[in-house]
């Protein structure tokens, strides 16, 4: 994994029985490369955390990463699992959500195949919009980037769409 993690077990360490009773309720093993993350960082913080979803949705950060604590409970895996299989989202045992963004959109995990272990982007919005990220938890977060400063998004802005910069910038000015 070439993404840091600047903020391990930031709940505590993981209980390796609650992580068993937890795949037990799931009635699958959780991939190997995300089960071995959970026991080594449980949650925690990463260094780059910006995620491109696709051109047209753009992208957006990472805001939590669950672990399996009860508290907090915007933090826990299981909270989180008990929300989204409800009737009004009943992702079943098929995603599971182990992260979120600043509004809400979940982070999931493929449980089951095809593509088991990938990563998708579920939009609170639109809820059966699911998108593939990445085809395994570590490729995705590798695929994380810094979060770019203004300067950086209007030099960017200024190359891919000149028009549209000299109406922000315009407006920046203001």
């Amino acid at each position: 994994m070439k993404n840091k993690i600047i903020q391990s077990n930031p709940y505590g360490p993981i209980n390796l029985k609650n992580l068993e009773s937890f795949e037990k309720q799931l009635k699958i093993r959780l991939p190997q490369e995300y089960r071995e993350f959970l026991v080594k960082h449980n949650g925690g913080k990463l260094e780059k955390n910006m995620l491109t979803i696709n051109e047209s949705e753009g992208g957006t950060s990472i805001h939590h990463i669950y672990a399996l604590v009860d508290n907090p409970l915007y933090a826990s895996m299981e909270e989180k699992y008990k929300i989204f299989n409800t009737n009004e989202f009943n992702f079943g045992n098929e995603y599971l959500a182990i992260m979120d963004d600043s509004f809400g959109n979940q982070i999931l995990l493929k449980l089951q195949e095809p593509n088991l272990g990938a990563i998708y982007f579920w939009d609170h919005e639109s809820n059966d919009n699911f998108i593939k990220i990445s085809n395994n938890f570590y490729e995705f977060i590798d695929s994380l980037e810094e979060e770019k400063t203004l300067d950086e998004m209007l030099e960017k802005l200024k190359l891919e769409d000149p028009r549209t910069y000299e109406i922000v910038k315009k407006s920046l000015d203001e």
